[in-house]
């Protein structure tokens, strides 16, 4: 499993996760994982993200896909 967060969808990669580096699967069968806690530091901006699961044969499918927008904060 791998989740990528991209300046365009063939930009800049700003975050990526996998299993064992941020992802966590905790239920194989049920197909139930969590993104484990942690502060991601990254500029506000709009961002492309895909995660991406490989199965067993090795076939790789593309389960989500879309944009993440990232706001500054503004109350100080």
């Amino acid at each position: 499993m791998l989740f990528q967060a991209r300046t365009s969808p063939t930009g800049t990669l700003v975050l990526g996760l996998e299993v064992g580096d941020g992802i966590t699967i905790t239920d194989a069968l049920g197909g139930v994982f969590v993104i484990d806690e942690q502060i991601i530091d990254i500029a506000s901006a709009l961002y492309y993200y895909e995660l991406e699961v490989t199965l067993d044969s090795g076939f790789r499918l593309t389960y989500l896909t879309g944009t993440w927008q990232i706001l500054q904060d503004v109350a100080r």
